[in-house]
């Protein structure tokens, strides 16, 4: 599949991780796996150490796998006057997580991750081939993860694709709470994008 622009995919990833690194979206989290309550008892929170807990999110391993590295430094506004190494997961990483944990977010998180998603695609823009590539290879790698993907393109349609996709209107509320009015989306504006984006980055083409 064809990408549009000539952003190079390396380039974007520096972008993404300054983006991700300054929403510090993963600061304090744990892998769940199996149920979230077991004999009574939420493991959607785990005690890491004594005053210490962690968010535990599903599908977070993919995030672990292959990730970036960048220095920090180089962030606007930290004020870090020496390198400082830090890790963050690549975008296709990032979108399959937040569509395959969606229906465990609260509620009052669903416009911020649906707009999240609509970043990510505005900044990857241009090198979508780089992001397929990556789905790809994870959908490739186990009968499993083949699964998460193929869920994960049912959950993109429900979200932004399908003729009653809420995705669209959860990104224009969402500015509207954080962007002057110039900088807003507009429904339309945000599922054409999105369209293209689940074609040209290899998370298209599922239909309930």
């Amino acid at each position: 599949m064809s990408t549009s622009g000539s952003v190079g995919f390396p380039e974007v990833l520096r972008d993404f991780g300054r983006l991700i690194a300054a929403l510090g979206e993963y600061r304090s989290v744990a892998v769940l796996t199996g149920g979230a309550v077991r004999r009574g008892t939420d493991r959607r929170v785990q005690v890491v150490q004594e005053g210490l807990t962690a968010q535990a999110l599903r599908y977070l391993d993919l995030l672990l796998e292959a990730p970036m590295e960048f220095d920090a430094a180089t962030l606007d506004g930290l004020g870090l006057d020496r390198p400082h190494e830090i890790r963050v997961p690549r975008p296709a990483a990032y979108v399959l997580q937040k569509l395959l944990s969606w229906d465990e977010r609260a509620a009052g998180k669903r416009d911020k991750d649906a707009a999240y998603l609509h970043e990510v695609a505005i900044l990857t823009n241009g090198a979508w081939s780089g992001v397929e590539a990556d789905v790809r290879r994870t959908e490739a790698s186990t009968h499993e993860r083949r699964r998460w993907v193929s869920k994960a393109r049912k959950r993109m349609h429900d979200l932004f694709l399908s003729t009653d996709a809420e995705g669209p209107l959860r990104v224009v509320r969402q500015y509207e709470r954080l962007a002057d009015p110039g900088a807003r989306p507009t429904e339309g504006g945000v599922r054409r994008l999105m369209a293209r984006f689940a074609d040209e980055s290899g998370l298209g083409g599922s239909t309930p």
